[in-house]
């Protein structure tokens, strides 16, 4: 997976085979960012989370312009926002581009998984099961790591 291992650093074999698996879809990994990440994430604490959406208007504009860095459509503790104009309501000229593909589809948000550590840590329960989840990572989710 070139996404993972050219913006992340030290990557895990478990972070590895859970993309493998789920990407593109429902999952966003947590990993340490690669040094040569020049992005300004904020305070990230030197970590990066990434995503492969499952949904081909992202995936042709990802394979058009490269990784992007993209917020959730929310500012922490609040929902996401289910349109464009709620996101622009919400977020305003904190972000550059606002990319309008019509309501949010229903469904659940992604399953995070802060694979920074020795043992993946479940930090959202979202699109993918803990479940499946454990089916390609048996350890996960003996720690919970904080929201």
């Amino acid at each position: 997976p070139v996404l993972i291992t050219t913006l992340g650093f030290e990557v895990s074999d478990a972070a590895t085979k859970l993309c493998e698996k789920f990407w593109p879809g429902g999952l966003t990994l947590i990993v340490r960012a690669a040094p040569s990440l020049g992005w300004d994430l904020g305070e990230s604490s030197g970590t990066v989370a990434l995503r492969v959406p499952n949904d081909e208007f992202a995936l042709e504009l990802l394979r058009n312009v490269g990784p992007m860095a993209v917020s959730s459509a929310n500012t922490h503790g609040r929902p996401p926002a289910n349109s464009a104009t709620e996101a622009y309501e919400m977020l305003g000229e904190t972000v550059s581009v606002y990319v309008n593909d019509g309501a949010a589809r229903p469904g659940a948000p992604s399953t995070i998984v802060d694979a920074t550590g020795p043992i993946p840590a479940l930090v959202r329960v979202g699109a993918i099961s803990i479940d499946s989840i454990r089916s390609v990572v048996a350890e996960t989710a003996l720690r919970r790591a904080k929201a």
